[in-house]
């Protein structure tokens, strides 16, 4: 497995406190456990990339760094600062270090490439229209798109979307950038060119930078370390060499993409036959 980006220098990243700290975060909706027990840690200019099967938990793990999500155990520290032992203002402050690039950009469609990006800047800075405009075009800049600032969202490409909404997502200069499935609805080429993107930036500004990602080629090109998630926990956590020959056979068929094995095998649940036919079926 090769072509990853440099591994930033381990001392250095070990001697800083970390930009994002996930410490034993539980969460459960209705009574069903999505995460159990899950940390890590995250330094400037480093990608870690989450894998995991659907319904694994990555999409909440992402809502709960965000502070969009309380978790009912545990806790998530951004930039050093507790989120939950911050106030409301406080914490509002601290979302602004955080830029998120959703899966589908989430632009808005009446507004220009350029205004989208704007809005962001009107809504949390006190600079003027002209300092705006400025920050626009190098922001634009900075994912090759400064030619599309008058164009609407329905006038490009998917992957032009894309990288307006990264755009977008570094408009307040944030220390931490979280990706959720950012090659989703992607060519091959396209999505090597985002790949590029995610790394040039994150090592250039260094960002430190979260991907929940199905694409492993991607994930192969982009992450200095992976993390696996099963049924809400980490199941393995290392580079991208160690992930590749992890002996775990859930790991294995993840990443072979094997339609039988471990993650797919699945034998009478008696519980669901009980309730949908009123009977067991089970001896």
């Amino acid at each position: 497995m090769t072509g990853h980006p440099p591994t930033p220098n381990d001392a250095s990243a070990a001697a800083r406190e970390p930009v994002v700290e996930v410490n034993d975060v539980h969460v459960s909706f209705c009574g069903r456990a999505i995460l159990r027990g899950v940390s890590l840690r995250l330094h400037r200019g480093e990608t870690v990339v989450i894998l995991g099967g659907s319904g694994c938990g990555k999409s909440t793990l992402l809502r709960v760094i965000i502070g969009a999500l309380v978790p009912d155990r545990g806790e998530v520290s951004l930039l050093g600062r507790s989120f939950a032992a911050a106030a409301p203002a406080e914490r509002d402050a601290m979302r602004t270090q955080v830029g998120i690039l959703f899966q589908s950009a989430a632009l808005f469609q009446s507004m220009t490439v350029g205004e989208n990006i704007a809005c962001v800047l009107r809504e949390h800075t006190p600079l003027t229209d002209d300092e705006i405009e400025i920050l626009v075009r190098i922001k634009l800049e900075m994912v090759g798109l400064r030619h599309a600032e008058e164009l609407l969202p329905s006038e490009i490409s998917g992957g032009m979307k894309k990288r307006v909404g990264l755009a977008r997502a570094l408009a307040l200069n944030p220390a931490v950038m979280l990706y959720d499935e950012p090659g989703a609805g992607l060519d091959p080429v396209t999505l090597a060119g985002v790949d590029r993107l995610i790394s040039t930036l994150g090592r250039v500004l260094n960002i430190a930078s979260l991907v929940v990602t199905h694409e492993m080629q991607s994930a192969r090109r982009i992450a200095h370390r992976m993390i696996f998630l099963h049924e809400g926990r980490v199941l393995a956590e290392g580079t991208p060499e160690r992930i590749a020959e992890h002996a775990d056979p859930r790991i294995r068929q993840f990443l072979r993409g094997d339609a039988q094995g471990p993650l797919s095998d699945r034998g009478v649940d008696d519980d669901y036959a009980l309730a949908l036919l009123g009977r067991k079926v089970l001896s």
